[in-house]
This record gives C-alpha cells, sequence and structure tokens, in this order.
C-alpha cells in the first residue's frame, strides 16, 4: 500500500509539472486550468495522506 501511495504522489507531481507550462501557454481556458491544476492538487494531497497514515 505503501509502495502505492508513492506512486500516486510521484504521478501527481508529474501531472502538475506537465501541465503547469501547457497552463500558462493557454490563458484562454481559465476555468479549465484552475480545475485542472485543483485536481493534480487533490491528487497529490490524497496520495501523501495515504503515504502518512500508518497502516
Amino acid at each position: 500500500m505503501q509502495r502505492a501511495g508513492g506512486a500516486l504522489v510521484v504521478l501527481a507531481v508529474l501531472l502538475l509539472v506537465g501541465l503547469l507550462p501547457g497552463v500558462a501557454l493557454v490563458p484562454n481556458l481559465p476555468g479549465a486550468s484552475i480545475a485542472i491544476i485543483m485536481l493534480a492538487v487533490g491528487t497529490l494531497l490524497i496520495g501523501v495522506a495515504r503515504e502518512r497514515r500508518p497502516v
């Protein structure tokens, strides 16, 4: 379970880093950009919470 949480965190970080340039280059879609960022951050926080929770 710990590996799954770690993989989820890494995936969320990579997703966020990959989306940042795209969000910066597409200012015409602020709603979609904000939603994508919130989704990535939420996924990251869930992964961190799962990683820290003792099993």
